[in-house]
């Protein structure tokens, strides 16, 4: 599974990348959107469940916003 996260705040995108997840740091990507250039934060696409509920307690407790996003 992966965990998806949309933040329209790029200091957001800078914390979350210097936050070390030592298995998955290498999967954390940022994709720029046009408009109002949100920056969408995917981590994975491998993780177990263990990890991607790492990430997801990570975002909860910064106040921001995750979704897992399952393998299809």
């Amino acid at each position: 599974m992966s965990v998806a996260h949309l933040s329209f705040d790029e200091a957001t995108w800078v914390r979350v990348q210097s936050n070390t997840f030592h298995w998955i740091c290498s999967g954390i990507k940022k994709v720029q959107n046009s408009g109002h250039k949100p920056f969408m934060i995917l981590l994975g696409p491998f993780l177990n469940q263990s990890q991607a509920q790492k990430v997801i307690n990570f975002f909860k407790k910064n106040h921001m916003s995750a979704v897992v996003v399952p393998l299809s």
